[in-house]
């Protein structure tokens, strides 16, 4: 206690204030409470300036207190607020898979020591390899280093072979090797493959009959360099910047039906990142009939159907006539130039295939129908009776001699129709068994009729009618035969209504 003054006898109570320290804030993780030695008359700080303990340890003041958990002596540093740490460093990775970037370690370059080309994993073990350094990127998380360097060598595929139909479409992932892709179609025409995909280079080869179309290697040009390494020659070489590989085609001109197989043969020397093809095979143009076109209704007039002669010849120059004539300019003439039967004796060898092949012969006939009625071919093409049908010289020389008319000559130049006549019941049914036989390709007990003794690979462009009427029917329908006939033509693509 202290006296008023010395004279006065009262005395007053004084309380000591205690010294004020700067408070502050730890700068590594922002904790606060703590207060410098010195006072703030000791050492004169502004707010958020920075200082350090004699660790170096960043702080910056907060305001000023009496208490709080002295640091000790502290250093102005001239700066103010908290140093911006710098931002973590991480590996930068390549996709061995594909080549792809962009990804980056899960370990900042502190936490795990690795060099340029250094081969890594990470959990799911897919494989990387080092390129660099980065701050930002897609972290493809934990990496295990393998104690390798560079990507693992490409490990070959064996070639391999596909079966694969019109309109299909092959999506195709990483692989290396050669892929060959068949597809067997009769039609002719352009055979087209549509090919998709991003960057590393193939090759795409279309093979047909000995002939071949390629794209040599597409995609990106940034390969050129790989492709040489690996053995491509530079006149082989096509890409370009940007890719095209990424919308390509190959075609080919499939000039006849046989042979039916198309090979699509892809080259991928590099690991490839992927690609996309589609088969579109040509398609068979329907059956035309023009002011040109030839029809010959030929009938077999050995003798069992002399009934259905007249009636033929009645319908060809009545009702026919009269839902045809409109393909020949409505002139009756030019319609009896170039539709006819042949009857009166003119075909008797009973050799179905013979009259199948026939071309145009018409002057200024383009294309010609050739529509067949008979009810049977023996002993000419095989034997009455016999089981298995055996083949005989003259049905193997007339079946192939069609079929390579067929095969060497564009669709609908010839097209064959036949008409299986039903004489009588129980009579020639071995006629029906044969032509069935030939249209499908089937024998009883042996393989008497396998292609080229058959028809069944070029059902696009014949017919088969089975158990025709004879012509004695023709009294109650007189449109049983036009109306057979143009529902013949109709089959095969054609579209044709009779008034």
């Amino acid at each position: 206690m202290n006296k008023i003054n010395i004279r006065s006898p009262y005395y007053i109570t004084t309380k000591e204030i205690p010294p004020l320290y700067h408070s502050l804030q730890k700068c590594d993780d922002g904790s606060v409470g703590y207060i410098s030695e010195q006072t703030v008359t000791g050492i004169v700080l502004v707010n958020n300036a920075r200082v350090q303990d004699i660790l170096l340890d960043d702080y910056i003041k907060v305001g000023s207190s009496a208490t709080g958990t002295s640091i000790g002596i502290v250093t102005d540093t001239g700066n103010t607020n908290c140093p911006v740490p710098p931002a973590p460093i991480y590996y930068t990775l390549t996709k061995c898979s594909d080549s792809s970037t962009g990804y980056i370690s899960g370990q900042i370059t502190s936490a795990i020591s690795l060099a340029e080309f250094d081969r890594v994993t990470d959990a799911t073990n897919i494989i990387y390899i080092v390129t660099g350094e980065a701050t930002t990127g897609t972290s493809v998380g934990t990496v295990t280093d393998t104690g390798e360097r560079n990507c693992p060598a490409p490990t070959p595929i064996q070639p391999q072979t596909i079966q694969v139909n019109c309109g299909d479409t092959q999506n195709v992932g990483t692989d290396v090797g050669v892929m060959t892709y068949q597809v067997n179609t009769p039609e002719t025409g352009n055979f087209v493959v549509n090919i998709s995909g991003s960057s590393v280079p193939q090759k795409f080869t279309l093979k047909w009959n000995g002939n071949e179309a390629t794209t040599n290697y597409i995609g990106s040009d940034t390969y050129d360099a790989d492709l040489l390494n690996a053995g491509v020659p530079q006149g082989e070489i096509s890409t370009a910047n940007p890719s095209n590989k990424i919308s390509n085609l190959v075609t080919i001109a499939k000039s006849t039906s046989t042979p039916t197989l198309v090979e699509l043969v892809v080259d991928a020397p590099l690991v490839n990142d992927e690609y996309s093809v589609s088969f579109t095979c040509p398609v068979t143009p329907a059956v035309v009939i023009e002011q040109t076109t030839q029809i010959n209704i030929w009938f077999d007039s050995s003798g069992s159907m002399n009934t259905t002669l007249q009636p033929l010849l009645d319908m060809a120059a009545g009702n026919l006539k009269a839902c045809l004539i409109q393909f020949y300019n409505d002139d009756s003439a030019e319609y009896d130039k170039y539709v006819r039967v042949s009857g009166n004796n003119e075909w008797q060898d009973e050799r179905t295939f013979n009259r199948a092949l026939q071309p145009p012969t018409v002057v200024g006939a383009t294309n010609v129908i050739n529509i067949i009625f008979q009810d049977e071919a023996s002993p000419i093409y095989y034997d009455s009776f016999n089981p298995d049908f055996q083949r005989k010289p003259a049905f193997n020389t007339d079946i192939i001699t069609l079929r390579n008319a067929l095969n060497n000559n564009p669709t609908g130049y010839i097209t064959p129709i036949f008409f299986q006549v039903k004489v009588g019941i129980g009579a020639y049914t071995e006629f029906f068994d044969f032509m069935k036989i030939v249209q499908n390709g089937q024998s009883n007990g042996s393989n008497n009729y396998a292609i080229p003794y058959n028809l069944s690979d070029l059902s696009d462009r014949v017919s088969f009618k089975y158990d025709i009427l004879q012509g004695i029917t023709y009294a109650s329908n007189p449109n049983y035969y036009r109306d057979l006939i143009i529902q013949s033509i109709n089959d095969l693509g054609f579209s044709i209504t009779c008034p």
